[in-house]
């Protein structure tokens, strides 16, 4: 069988989650983890088009649109779509939502309004990076050049695989002006990274594990990209690291999909991440697993 590096995360942060994403529609959409995927797929877009933009052939308008397509079309039931674009309709430039601007929409909702403030919040995430990464204007940062955006990668684990994509991979100097290639993981969370959370995670591990059986190279370095506070974290992966996720981590939790049997793992992140919230409390009954007979 064939899984996606997302399933086994899912899997891990909660089986019942994962359950419910493959079985049926969310119940109560998460805004924050919707603009969080708005944010990356917009940069992934932005990072893919280096050479456009250094010949003047993508302007913000572009980003704008593919940013306010995805949004768009993935609160279309929470929000009308003409609030949306008010927030950057009429000027594309960073967007601070206050109590005058929100006067123009009529009858807001404190939960649209919310939905406003998290939108408002992607899109000044990504006028940022945009902003500090356009190589229109190289000398903002001379030293970055992206050679790969996206990199699907297939990895076989036993008789199953996990595919997945390696965010960027890209050319950076080093201290004494030598190009070193560097792959990396977007992060699009409000908070930092914990320090522990880089070296450990799982998706990263997987990409250097990929990126290293292609090029062939011994060594994969890696930075972990926070864009929301536009920093690089450098982490590392040795073979310890790949031996935990290819005969450890990843080969459980595929045992425990095959079975399925998915369990609640219930924390304070379900209200921060989780999708099925309602449908988790209104139908305890349903999620019990049959007693076993003596």
């Amino acid at each position: 069988m064939n899984f996606h590096i997302n399933d086994i995360t899912l899997y891990m942060a909660c089986p019942l989650w994962y359950h419910f994403k493959k079985t049926i529609t969310p119940t109560d959409p998460n805004v924050r983890r919707i603009i969080s995927r708005a944010v990356k797929t917009t940069l992934l877009w932005f990072f893919g088009r280096q050479h456009e933009l250094a010949m003047g052939n993508v302007d913000l308008r572009d980003l704008a649109y593919v940013w306010e397509t995805y949004v768009t079309e993935h609160l279309s039931g929470l929000i009308e779509a003409e609030r949306l674009t008010k927030l950057y309709a009429k000027k594309y430039s960073r967007y601070l939502l206050t109590k005058r601007s929100t006067k123009t929409v009529q009858r807001i909702s404190d939960e649209e309004l919310e939905i406003l403030k998290e939108t408002a919040w992607g899109w000044n995430v990504v006028y940022n990076i945009y902003d500090r990464y356009n190589v229109s204007n190289r000398m903002k940062l001379p030293k970055l050049r992206i050679t790969e955006v996206a990199v699907p990668y297939k990895v076989g684990i036993g008789d199953d695989s996990i595919t997945g994509d390696i965010d960027l991979v890209f050319l950076m100097d080093n201290e004494k002006g030598n190009k070193r290639y560097y792959i990396s993981k977007i992060w699009t969370k409000k908070k930092p990274p914990l320090e522990f959370q880089v070296a450990t995670d799982i998706t990263l591990t997987m990409m250097a594990y990929a990126h290293r059986l292609s090029v062939k190279m011994k060594e994969t370095r890696i930075r972990f990209f926070d864009v929301v506070h536009d920093t690089f974290i450098d982490t590392t992966r040795d073979g310890l690291d790949f031996k935990m996720a290819l005969n450890n981590i990843i080969p459980r939790v595929i045992t425990e999909i095959k079975n399925n049997k998915p369990y609640p793992r219930w924390g304070f992140w379900c209200a921060l991440m989780c999708d099925f919230q309602d449908y988790c409390i209104k139908h305890k009954q349903k999620l019990l697993l049959p007693e076993k007979s003596n």
